[in-house]
């Protein structure tokens, strides 16, 4: 009920309960009938009305100051600090309302400092957030930056490492923290890093300092160290931050540079004495061509003449292997009788192989072919055996080679994934220690090897396999540990019949009478000399010379007199490629034949791009050399 309304009921019950008490008094003094009394009744009665008039009035006012004084309350009650009291009187609901208006301006004093602080607070939440999202941010490129990183304190023990770090040396954390970097390393870099880590306390930084680190597992690995003072508390209180880099792949790298410089060397060794020696050989071969032209076959000097021949054949063909092997001319696939190459091929082997190693040799396949590169072959055996008896070397052993035919079954092709079919079989078996579990799956990778820095490259078996798959084949790796092993290699069998190609003399029937006329040049006496024989005894006219200035003038004074030029490539004044280009610009039609025992310039596809007929390769048997020329310019007989 509202205080207004509670004062009117009182004036109005006390009225109530007055009027009777007014009416009993006016009653009594009625009956007394003085005037006197009657004044003062009207007097009292009018009094009564005056008072409760004002009492009407002051109660209506004191309702309207406490609803006021109600109201700020209520906005109080609700947080709202502004509604103020408009009471100016004096008397208590003035100071009431002043001290209500008082208390409001101080809550809202403090409702505004409370807001402020509030707002601190939540700025303080939301930075602590931020600073926690940026260290957790830096936290997980730290744990997982691509590079290994680690903290040290003032006495190289680790304090902080990295997920790279983990999984480079194979490490977990409680292996390494607490530990000294040194108890890492190798034991002849411990030295190095400690007098490293002295200068790095010294100066702050140290830069591109190299160690290598053992892994959990026992391998090595080579790193790159770099590390800089990141953090000082005291003179004597420091931690550094420390860059670590596996610099294995680039070591390996670099051995296979150095590998490649060594093959460089033995390729321009090859390449510098291939020409003399071919033009050497070729003078042998030639000569002893001749001489067997001349001796009846069945006396024993045929025979002696033509096991040198045979020999400089086969000296001609170890160029040509050597050459190949080192990269300085091309490969040539072709139907290869591969007994007498292996036979060949193990002569060499048995010069080099230690003399505790017995060498046995099991040949089956007498007349089988294949289509190779003859000095892919040559490098396969090679290395082979190689690795065979390097196994070996301590202890001793036996080798043993074989060479077979075989017929794939459809199933065993399978395995190999090869063609069913007939196939040569060669084997390289030893009885050295063998081949791990752990090593096994891995010996066709390149740089791979077991073998001590310096003492293999891990180039041998993975140039096997190329080759192997080069020539369609398989390769097949048997092994028990301390019992040996043995590599199965196997070639597509060439079942077409083919002219057998032996190394003996072809003897050249003499041609006489034959109208054609040929420009020998070379700066080889000797070969001049070989070379005029050899193409008089086959029916052409020879105009010969060894100096090339010569024979272009020649050529220039009666171009129609000749119908073809054998040229050398290596020669003084001019080169063989260039005097043909001189003659063909005179006499485009006519053949022009370039003769070389090794050139790094000149290759068939540039000497036809010229003009050039054929591109000869040192030293030329007789028959070869026939064979071209009828060919090319026919021997019209008269």
């Amino acid at each position: 009920m509202r205080l207004q309304n509670k004062l009117a009921l009182l004036i109005f019950t006390f009225s109530i309960i007055s009027l009777p008490i007014i009416s009993g008094i006016y009653y009594y003094l009625n009956q007394n009938n003085h005037l006197i009394t009657q004044l003062l009744l009207w007097a009292g009665l009018a009094l009564f009305g005056v008072i409760t008039f004002f009492s009407w009035l002051l109660t209506r006012r004191l309702a309207k100051h406490s609803e006021q004084l109600k109201y700020i309350i209520k906005h109080t009650e609700d947080g709202n600090y502004n509604a103020l009291a408009t009471i100016e009187n004096k008397d208590e609901l003035g100071r009431l309302a002043q001290a209500l208006n008082k208390i409001n301006d101080n809550l809202q004093t403090t409702s505004l400092s409370r807001d402020a602080l509030a707002k601190k607070v939540e700025d303080h939440k939301q930075t602590v957030k931020i600073l926690k999202d940026s260290e957790n941010h830096f936290r997980h490129l730290y744990e997982n930056a691509p590079q290994a990183y680690q903290s040290l304190d003032n006495e190289g023990k680790i304090i902080a490492i990295n997920n790279p770090w983990l999984n480079i040396f194979g490490y977990s954390q409680s292996d390494v923290l607490g530990n000294k970097f040194s108890d890492f390393l190798i034991e002849k870099d411990k030295e190095l890093f400690n007098t490293k880590f002295s200068q790095l306390k010294s100066t702050g930084q140290c830069h591109d300092i190299e160690f290598e680190m053992v892994r959990k597992d026992g391998s090595k690995v080579h790193i790159s160290f770099e590390g800089r003072v990141s953090h000082k508390t005291s003179e004597k209180t420091f931690q550094n931050h420390c860059l670590l880099s596996d610099i294995s792949e680039k070591r390996k790298l670099e051995t296979q540079l150095r590998q490649a410089k060594k093959m460089e060397s033995i390729g321009t060794l090859a390449g510098g004495i291939a020409h003399d020696f071919n033009n050497i050989l070729g003078s042998i071969i030639g000569f002893t061509e001749l001489a067997l032209n001349k001796t009846d076959k069945n006396e024993k000097t045929y025979k002696y003449l033509d096991q040198v021949y045979i020999a400089g054949l086969r000296a001609k063909d170890l160029v040509s292997q050597l050459l190949s092997f080192s990269r300085q001319s091309e490969y040539e696939m072709k139907p290869i009788e591969i007994t007498p190459l292996l036979q060949e091929t193990m002569k060499f082997i048995r010069s080099t192989v230690p003399a505790n190693i017995f060498i046995e040799s099991n040949y089956n396949a007498p007349q089988s072919k294949i289509n190779a590169d003859a000095a892919n072959l040559h490098q396969l055996i090679l290395n082979l055996c190689s690795n065979a008896s390097s196994s070996m070397t301590e202890s001793g052993g036996r080798l043993n080679v074989s060479l077979s035919t075989i017929e794939v079954s459809k199933a065993k092709a399978q395995s190999l994934s090869i063609s069913q079919g007939p196939y040569v079989l060669f084997i390289v078996t030893d009885n050295g220690p063998g081949i791990t579990s752990e090593n096994i799956e891995r010996i066709f990778d390149p740089f791979f090897t077991t073998k001590d820095i310096g003492k293999g490259t891990g180039l041998g078996l993975s140039v096997v396999h190329g080759i192997v798959q080069n020539h369609k084949g398989a390769i097949e790796v048997d092994t028990k540990i301390d019992k040996g092993t043995t590599i199965k290699v196997y070639f597509p069998e060439l079942t077409t019949t083919s002219q057998n190609n032996n190394n003996t003399s072809s003897l050249i029937e003499p041609h006489i009478n034959t109208n054609k006329t040929i420009l020998l040049v070379d700066d080889e006496p000797a070969l001049v000399e070989l070379g005029v024989t050899q193409l008089e005894i086959m029916g052409y006219t020879v105009i010969s010379t060894t100096d090339p200035r010569e024979a272009l003038e020649k050529f220039q004074q009666n171009p129609s007199l000749f119908d073809g030029i054998i040229t050398d490539q290596a020669m003084p004044h001019i080169t063989g490629i260039d005097l043909a280009k001189k003659i063909l610009a005179i006499k485009p039609d006519i053949a022009v034949f370039l003769c070389t025992g090794f050139s790094q310039t000149v290759t068939p596809k540039k000497a036809q791009k010229v003009g050039i007929r054929e591109l000869l390769m040192k030293p030329l048997s007789m028959s070869d050399l026939s064979t071209v020329l009828q060919k090319n310019i026919p021997r019209d007989n008269s």
